[in-house]
C-alpha cells in the first residue's frame, strides 16, 4: 500500500488485489462458507445493500423486508449524463451479481428486490 500523487495533486491510496483481499478477509467481508453470496453475510439482502454502499457511497440506501430503495437524484444534481451511466452501469453489475432480483423504477427512485 502506498499513497501517490494524482495529475490534479490530490493523494490517492495504491492498494494491490492480494492486500485488499486480505483486509476484507481480516474485516470478515468474504463468506467462510462455500455457497455464500457477495459479502458473505449470508443474508442476500445485506449483500445487495452492503454491495451497492461500496459502489456509490453518496446514495441514501434503505433497506426493506424484500431488498432495498434508494433515489439517485443527489446524483443527477451535478452531473445529469454522468449520472445516467453510473446508475445504468451499477443496475448492468447488480443483475449479474444478483440474478434473481427485480428493478423497479419511477423517476430518480430505485426498488430492487429479491423475487419470491
Amino acid at each position: 500500500m502506498k499513497l501517490v500523487k494524482t495529475a490534479s495533486g490530490k493523494k490517492q491510496i495504491k492498494i494491490s488485489k492480494k492486500e485488499w483481499e486480505s483486509i476484507g478477509k481480516k474485516a470478515g467481508w468474504f463468506g467462510k462458507e462455500p455457497g455464500m453470496q457477495m459479502g458473505g453475510y449470508g443474508d442476500p439482502i445485506l449483500d445487495l445493500d452492503m454491495f451497492i454502499r461500496g459502489q456509490m457511497p453518496e446514495l441514501d440506501i434503505q433497506k426493506t423486508d424484500k431488498g432495498v430503495s434508494f433515489d439517485a437524484a443527489i446524483l443527477y444534481q451535478e452531473d445529469r449524463a454522468g449520472a445516467t451511466q453510473k446508475i445504468g452501469r451499477l443496475l448492468e453489475v447488480i443483475r449479474k451479481k444478483f440474478p434473481t432480483t427485480q428493478i423497479d423504477t419511477t423517476g430518480t427512485a430505485y426498488q430492487i428486490y429479491f423475487r419470491g
